[in-house]
């Protein structure tokens, strides 16, 4: 093919309008067998979409590196790198010398240790997890977790990002002692719904610990790498001496330029402390492909190795499954299955065709790499495995669009903490728009085929609606199982909590202009209210306004600030947050007092009484985002 057309084909195809992958399965699987001798992918074809996407992608994100690896029928087919590992030592990236972060990915060799032990019979999925641990995860609902939970992302947790990374190695606590002191709260039934869970895999791996009597790292060194020749890939907290110089340093696009990000470490390592290099996660990927056997080494038996590639929950028939360790996301009437990986700035992702025996597995070093990744691999798969039949437009179906109006919020979130803040920055905004329906986060419009169920125009991806017993939409799934939402209504709702918040700080605000104004004017005595109240409304008023515009700078700004903890500034605010839900007790006990007492006029307790509703506003906040009592955690 012309290398001109193709880099034409490639442009069209890593344009906005294919950025998204994953057709539901009801439309794209096409489970007929195929003939895994064929060769679909040409080496010099693979290599030329590749240098083209690079220097397109290039153009569109600003990327500093990218290392590219796919396999096809047990050998690797392609290999290489594109931009830089480290652009000020200006050392290229390469597919067999650089490492770069796989991030999640690193669970899969949790899991792929995992069912080696399953193989042994030392552990059992449908065990309780409690039976494996030296500490108890609380019975606070009557259905325990079992350890298939944890691999489904089905466990129940909450989720919880504050103070998971560290920014030095030896600040990295012990595995057991995080999972002790960073519990996250059960929220779900476990096994009703899937929320991915850092945590949960975090738990898997010290699983492996207690089981094996040695470390899940040193137990995935000896038992998944070293077999497989994976010398470039590490798997502990801190990179080896060896391997240090050839790791890649990661970017932060700053709208002027890229910047490297300092090397970060994670307390719940296993959930993807790993680097390697594309070389070796071509290996990975054939020994999968290879139903747990390459190159004359078994690290699985194959009923294993299979039954990874086989479902251990479902959604919804319309959406893909979770594999026993894997995603899948099937695109153009092929099953895909893989992991991807995001942290410090890397992004990766890996791809199985098991179908078609093809692997692929890229990884970027800069943060823009997020969409590019994502743009990559849509576009491999329709330049590579387009569909044979494009489904016939559907007709929209005959639906009350309101019924799935309003606002969702991930069942990825946090209860218990004050990461419940977290909620307020993107919840999922569901509106109507004339025929359809359109996401809030990429705008992406629905059409309704029916039964709850929609397709996104032009992707044909699937979203579904689930309804509680009373027959209301209560949550949606879009896409992906990953993406589920429970809708959200009345005081748990962003917006009203958002306008509650604004209404407070309107009438903050006007209580400090107005005091300042009838102070200058000298009202007369027998419409004054006693100097000590008005003191006590003015501080509150003015500490409500100025904490809650820094907290909303907090959440406005760089979030990844708290994995590594809450910032000294916002610890700060927390506690004069909670010195103003002392003041606002006292506000709203002055307002009482008055009425009581009959002190000032009516319209100087009414405005009075403003003041108090203002301040009963801020204790709910307090209470709802569990900042009360953060002076004593």
């Amino acid at each position: 093919m012309p290398s001109r057309l193709l880099q034409l084909l490639v442009c069209l195809m890593l344009s906005p309008t294919v950025g998204q992958a994953g057709a539901p399965p009801s439309v794209a699987t096409n489970t007929a067998a195929r003939d895994s001798s064929d060769n679909v992918l040409d080496a010099d074809e693979v290599a030329a979409f590749f240098d083209a996407a690079f220097a397109v992608q290039q153009q569109d994100h600003r990327l500093a590196g990218v290392v590219v690896a796919v396999v096809q029928h047990g050998e690797v087919l392609f290999q290489k790198g594109y931009g830089w590992a480290d652009l000020e030592a200006r050392v290229p990236a390469d597919a067999e010398q650089s490492l770069f972060r796989i991030a999640s990915i690193s669970k899969t060799f949790v899991w792929t240790a995992l069912m080696q032990l399953v193989e042994r019979g030392l552990v059992d999925l449908d065990a309780d997890v409690n039976r494996y641990l030296d500490f108890q995860v609380p019975d606070t609902l009557p259905e325990p977790i079992l350890v298939k939970h944890l691999m489904a992302h089905t466990a129940g947790f909450e989720d919880r990002n504050i103070g998971t990374s560290a920014r030095r190695a030896d600040e990295v606590l012990p595995l057991r002692e995080f999972l002790v002191t960073t519990m996250p709260e059960r929220v779900r039934t476990p096994g009703s719904a899937v929320a991915y869970s850092n945590y949960g895999s975090a738990l898997a791996g010290y699983i492996i610990e207690r089981v094996t009597g040695e470390s899940w790292s040193d137990y995935v060194d000896r038992h998944v790498l070293q077999p497989l020749r994976m010398h470039s890939t590490n798997v502990q907290v801190t990179v080896p001496p060896a391997l240090v110089a050839r790791h890649a340093v990661s970017y932060t696009f700053d709208g002027g330029g890229l910047i490297p990000a300092p090397f970060s470490y994670m307390h719940d390592n296993p959930a993807g402390v790993m680097s390697s290099t594309a070389a070796d996660m071509a290996r990975y990927m054939l020994v999968h492909l290879g139903r747990g056997k390459h190159g004359g080494v078994r690290i699985l038996e194959s009923e294993t190795a299979l039954r990874m590639q086989t479902p251990l929950f479902s959604a919804h028939p319309a959406i893909g499954p979770v594999l026993h360790g894997f995603f899948r996301s099937d695109q153009n009437g092929e099953i895909i299955l893989g992991h991807g990986g995001d942290t410090n700035q890397f992004h990766s992702d890996l791809k199985l065709f098991p179908e078609r025996g093809i692997g692929l597995f890229v990884s970027f070093n800069s943060d823009p790499g997020a969409a590019a990744r994502d743009g990559l691999v849509a576009a491999f798969v329709d330049r590579f495995l387009p569909a044979e039949h494009r489904p016939a437009a559907s007709t929209p179906a005959n639906v009350d669009l309101a019924d799935y109006t309003g606002e969702y919020l991930s069942l990825r979130s946090n209860h218990s903490t004050i990461e419940r803040l977290a909620m307020l920055v993107s919840p999922l905004v569901i509106r109507e728009e004339g025929a359809y329906l359109v996401t809030s986060r990429d705008d992406t419009r629905w059409l309704p085929l029916g039964d709850d169920t929609f397709a996104a125009v032009p992707d044909g991806q699937t979203m579904v609606f689930e309804r509680n017993p009373a027959g209301q939409v209560n949550r949606a799934i879009v896409g992906h199982a990953l993406n589920t939402f429970d809708r959200v209504k009345g005081l748990e709702s962003p917006a009203v909590i958002r306008g509650l918040a604004a209404a407070m700080l309107v009438v903050a605000l006007g209580s400090l202009l107005g005091y300042g104004y009838r102070a200058l004017q000298r009202a007369p005595p027998t419409s004054r209210l006693g100097t000590p109240d008005i003191l006590i409304a003015w501080t509150f008023a003015a500490l409500a306004i100025l904490l809650y515009i820094d907290l909303g700078a907090a959440l406005g700004g760089d979030i990844e600030e708290f994995l590594f903890g809450v910032p000294t500034w916002v610890h700060v605010n927390l506690w004069f947050m909670n010195l103003n839900v002392l003041l606002a007790l006292v506000v709203i006990g002055c307002a009482l007092r008055q009425w009581l007492m009959a002190t000032g006029s009516i319209l100087a307790r009414t405005r009075y009484s403003l003041i108090a509703v203002a301040a009963a506003i801020h204790i709910g906040l307090a209470s709802y985002f569990n900042m009360i009592g953060y002076l004593l955690e």
